[in-house]
């Protein structure tokens, strides 16, 4: 219902357009009435009509100036000005009032209803669209989160350049061309069947919780998913803004943070900050901040550049090797994990020479490194680092770092295999199951909890053959069984496949057969 607000001095006006809604239009209610515009004020504010009728010649504060007060107090009414004569002064003010109509008097009916009528017709074109927006803008907050994690994620698995960066800077309103990772790590028993690992399950959730909304609050940043015990952000910098002015903010954004987990979040942690790089190397950066978060101390931060781990006296500890390693290890290439790693263990021979406990404590900064970017286990592994430790031959040592380095990679792709293998038969069983139903990619990966774009390359990978391909042949296959069944029409075939149109069924089944249906059947 649109509510009514009339403003005159004239009973017989006021009473005259009353009768005029009330007898015409079931629409609109005539929720008020004014005879004064300090009146007209005090009841806009009140009754918060959607339509105010307003004499401009009405006493005390006139019509113009009570409808600027109106508008000033924040009241989104629509006018219409009433008035005796056509003032063309008063006119020229409506119109800068975004008035939408200028009756004059004697008021004539047909006016009066054509009027309201075609405003009513406004404010529910109006109210409309703004539920459409409230309705796409509620959509898009639910939808960001799971997006910026999406996007963190592919990034941290990425190797090369990013596609539509200019597309993703305007979905979530930042520039994304360079930055700094922040990680904030949890000690994890691994163990959520006890009471106590329920408990520490919602700390962890907790803590997750307010990583998330505190450094949303403190700067511009994405979000990623948490992922067992730990997780990760992308602090998007502005381009022009140098490095030690970056780094300079990251340690105060990161100490902020550090503090407001410590007073809220009751579970260990630690936080680590990379250095600024393009996002091009965004797991560097990434691997920056989990070195860093790997030597802080409980419930502290520290930035990348403040630490010198895996440096000699003289030449520089290799990085881009170990971040080459890391790639290859996260994406479970055994022979090019083992090619970085052993140049790796040529350099600390070469550099550390008979220094064994440099070379003992490097290899277990390399191990514990190996461990936080691999998603399975428990990274500290406290029985393999005591001995490690132990050992103080350097050809043992290699031999045993390496084979535990090659031995870890292996059990993680066949873990992946299996999880792999079980995912490819249930989606496999989807598709066969509903392939007359009109089913996409997408419907087939949200059944298997998978992303859109990695369920793609994954389907491809597995099965050998596009989704499209693979959907075509299974109804192309119980096409060729449907027409050995002469009482099965080719229209019906097509519907029961899962087409909608037998002209296209026909067309695909040349192509894919190499035979019309009709020419298929006459030959069986």
């Amino acid at each position: 219902m649109i509510k009514l607000l009339i403003a005159d001095d004239e009973y017989l006006v006021l009473d005259f357009i009353k009768f005029i809604v009330e007898n015409n239009i079931d629409t609109i209610e005539v929720v008020g009435t004014a005879k004064s515009g300090r009146e007209a004020i005090e009841k806009a504010l009140t009754l918060n009509p959607d339509i105010i009728m307003m004499d401009i010649r009405i006493p005390g504060i006139n019509g113009i100036d009570a409808i600027k007060q109106i508008k000033e107090r924040g009241v989104r009414s629509e006018v219409i000005i009433i008035s005796a004569y056509e003032y063309f002064d008063y006119a020229k003010e409506a119109v800068k009032l975004n008035v939408f109509e200028y009756l004059l008097k004697p008021l004539n009916k047909k006016k009066v209803v054509d009027t309201l009528l075609a405003l009513e017709s406004k404010i529910n074109k109006d109210r409309e669209t703004v539920q459409k927006h409230i309705f796409l803008r509620d959509k898009m907050d639910r939808l960001l989160p799971h997006m910026e994690g999406q996007f963190v994620h592919t990034q941290l698995f990425s190797d090369g350049e990013i596609n539509n960066l200019d597309f993703y800077e305007e979905l979530f309103s930042m520039k994304l061309a360079q930055g700094y990772v922040v990680v904030g790590t949890l000690s994890s028993d691994g163990n959520e069947l006890t009471e106590e690992g329920i408990r520490d399950s919602f700390e962890r959730q907790k803590f997750f919780d307010i990583f998330g909304i505190t450094l949303k609050k403190l700067t511009n940043c994405l979000i990623g998913p948490p992922m067992l015990d730990r997780i990760i952000a992308y602090v998007a910098i502005e381009e022009g803004i140098e490095g030690l002015v970056a780094r300079k903010e990251a340690i105060e954004i990161g100490t902020q943070l550090a503090e407001k987990l410590k007073k809220s979040a009751k579970t260990d942690f630690r936080i680590g900050v990379g250095s600024l790089h393009s996002i091009d190397n965004f797991s560097k950066s990434c691997s920056e901040a989990y070195s860093a978060a790997s030597i802080a101390s409980k419930g502290h931060m520290i930035h990348f550049e403040d630490l010198s781990l895996g440096k000699s006296q003289g030449a520089k500890f290799p990085k881009n090797k170990e971040q080459l390693m890391l790639q290859k290890a996260i994406s479970g290439d055994v022979s090019g994990t083992m090619k970085y790693l052993e140049e790796i263990v040529i350099w600390m021979a070469v550099n550390y020479k008979e220094d064994v406990d440099k070379i003992k404590a490097t290899m277990v900064e390399l191990y514990i490194q190996v461990k936080r970017h691999l998603p399975e286990g428990e990274w500290f592994d406290r029985d393999f680092i005591s001995s490690l430790l132990k050992i103080n031959d350097k050809s043992e040592l290699e031999y045993i770092f390496v084979s535990k380095i090659k031995n870890l990679i292996e059990g993680l792709n066949q873990d992946r295999h299996k999880e792999m293998n079980s995912l490819i038969i249930e989606a496999t069983t989807f598709i066969k199951a509903n392939y007359n139903q009109n089913i996409t990619l997408d419907d087939v990966a949200k059944e298997i909890n998978m992303s859109y774009h990695y369920f793609s390359k994954f389907f491809k990978e597995s099965t050998g053959k596009k989704f499209s391909d693979y959907i075509t042949d299974i109804r192309m296959d119980e096409a060729k069984r449907l027409l050995q069944d002469p009482e099965n029409s080719i229209k019906d075939i097509c519907y029961a496949i899962g087409y909608n149109d037998p002209n296209y069924f026909s067309k695909i089944f040349r192509k894919v057969i190499g035979k019309a249906p009709t020419e298929f059947r006459q030959k069986l």
